[in-house]
C-alpha cells in the first residue's frame, strides 16, 4: 500500500525563526510610520521656532544695537533676514520629504524587507548627524528618543537582512548572487554609523574653537580626518571579507561603459557648476573661490588629498562593501540608487549639495555595476573632484 506524501495535502510552513523575523516586521511597519509623523511634527516645530528667531528675536536684536548708537545698513539686514528665511523654508522642505519616506518605508517594508529597514536607518541617523552639523545644541536634544530608536532600526534592518536571506535559499529558482553573511552586513552599517559620527566631531571641533578660544589647524585635521576614515574604511573591507560580487556582464558593456564614461562625468560636472550657481542665486551667496584658492597654493596636495584619497576609500566603502551586501537581496538598480542616497547624505560638510552628490552617486554606481570593476568608479570619482576643483581654479579673480 502505498503512502500519499503529507505535503500534497498540507505547504511547507515557513521555519520559526523566519515567522519570527516577519513579526519583527511587521512591527517595525508600526514603529516607521509613527517615526514618520513625529518626524513631521518636529519638521513643524523646528520650521516655526528659526521663523519665531528671525522674525522676532532678530528684530529685538536690531532694536538693541540701534538704541546703543550703532546703525545698520537696512539693506544687508533684509538681505540677510531673507536669505535666513529661505534657508528655513528649505529645511522645513527638506525634513517633510524625508518624513514621507519613512511613511512608505514602514507601508511598504514587506515588498523591501533588506532595502527599507536600510534606507530608513541611513536617513534618520543623516538627518541627526546634518542637525548636529548645523546646530552642536542639536547633539543632546532629544537624545534619548535617538538612543533608543537607533538600535531598534539597527536591529530591523538586520531581521530584514536575515528574512531576505532566508528567503533567497529558500528558492531554488533563485539565480541571484548568494548575499553575504549577517555578521558582515552588521559591521558595514555600524561602520557608517561610525563614518557619520566622526564627520560630526569634526564640524563640532570647528565650530566650538570660537566658543572656548582654541584654535585648530585646519590642514592637520583634515589630514587627520582622512586618515582616519582609511585606516576604518580597510579595517571594515578586511572584516566582512570576502564581498559578495555583483553580476558579471558581457565584454562589450564593460567596454562601453568605459566609452561613456568620460562623457557622462562631463556631463556631471556641468551640473554641478549649474546647480551650485543656482543655489548661491537662491541664497543670495556672493562667489565663493575657496576651492580655486586651494588648488593655486599647491595642486599636488589637492589632487592627492581631496580627490584621489577620498573617491578611492569612498568609492571601496559604498560601491564595493554596502553595495555588494545590498545588491543581492533587492533589484540592482534600487541598490545603486540606495547606496547612493548612502553616499551623498555622508557628505556633511555639504549640506545643501546632497542632492546633487545623490545623483553623482548613482553615476559612479552605476560604472561599478557595468564596468565590472572597482577601477573605472575610482578614476571616474578622481575626474570628478579635480574637475570641479580646476573649474573654480579658473575662475577666481
Amino acid at each position: 500500500m502505498t503512502t500519499v506524501p503529507e505535503t500534497i495535502f498540507l505547504p511547507t510552513l515557513p521555519s520559526l525563526s523566519q515567522s519570527a523575523r516577519a513579526a519583527r516586521l511587521r512591527f517595525a511597519r508600526v514603529l516607521l510610520i509613527l517615526i514618520s509623523f513625529v518626524s513631521f511634527g518636529e519638521a513643524i516645530f523646528t520650521y516655526r521656532s528659526h521663523i519665531y528667531e528671525i522674525d522676532v528675536i532678530l528684530q529685538r536684536d536690531d532694536e538693541e544695537i540701534e538704541n546703543q548708537g550703532y546703525r545698520i545698513d537696512r539693506d544687508e539686514f533684509a538681505q540677510i533676514r531673507n536669505r535666513m528665511r529661505k534657508v528655513a523654508h528649505t529645511n522645513f522642505v527638506i525634513f517633510t520629504g524625508q518624513s514621507v519616506l519613512f511613511l512608505l518605508c514602514g507601508l511598504f517594508i514587506s515588498r523591501a524587507p533588506a532595502a527599507l529597514p536600510l534606507l530608513a536607518l541611513i536617513l534618520y541617523i543623516a538627518s541627526w548627524a546634518i542637525f548636529c552639523v548645523m546646530d552642536p545644541a542639536n547633539l543632546f536634544q532629544t537624545i534619548v528618543i535617538k538612543l533608543l530608536v537607533i538600535p531598534f532600526l539597527f536591529r530591523i534592518c538586520l531581521t530584514g537582512y536575515a528574512y531576505s536571506r532566508a528567503q533567497h535559499t529558500m528558492d531554488p529558482t533563485n539565480s541571484k548572487i548568494a548575499p553575504g553573511p549577517p555578521l558582515g552586513f552588521a559591521i558595514i552599517l555600524a561602520s557608517y554609523g561610525i563614518m557619520l559620527f566622526s564627520s560630526v566631531v569634526t564640524f563640532l571641533l570647528i565650530t566650538l574653537q570660537e566658543t572656548y578660544s582654541y584654535t585648530i589647524d585646519d590642514t592637520a585635521l583634515f589630514l587627520s580626518s582622512v586618515s582616519f576614515s582609511i585606516v576604518q574604511v580597510v579595517i571594515t573591507l578586511l572584516l566582512i571579507s570576502p564581498v559578495p560580487q555583483l553580476p558579471q556582464h558581457t565584454i562589450s558593456t564593460r567596454h562601453r561603459a568605459w566609452l561613456l564614461a568620460l562623457p557622462l562625468i562631463i556631463i556631471c560636472v556641468i551640473f554641478s557648476v549649474l546647480y551650485n550657481t543656482l543655489l548661491n542665486r537662491y541664497f543670495e551667496v556672493p562667489p565663493q573661490y575657496l576651492l580655486g584658492s586651494i588648488f593655486a597654493m599647491n595642486p599636488a596636495y589637492v589632487l592627492t588629498f581631496y580627490c584621489l584619497l577620498p573617491a578611492t576609500y569612498e568609492e571601496f566603502f559604498f560601491r564595493k562593501g554596502l553595495l555588494g551586501y545590498v545588491a543581492p537581496l533587492t533589484n540592482s538598480h534600487a541598490a545603486i540608487c540606495l547606496v547612493a542616497v548612502a553616499f551623498g547624505l555622508s557628505h556633511l560638510g555639504q549640506i545643501f549639495m546632497i542632492p546633487y552628490l545623490i545623483l553623482a552617486g548613482v553615476l559612479f554606481g552605476y560604472l561599478r555595476y557595468y564596468s565590472g570593476s572597482m577601477t573605472l568608479p575610482i578614476i571616474a570619482h578622481t575626474i570628478h573632484n579635480a574637475s570641479i576643483f580646476l573649474w573654480h581654479y579658473y575662475h577666481t579673480p
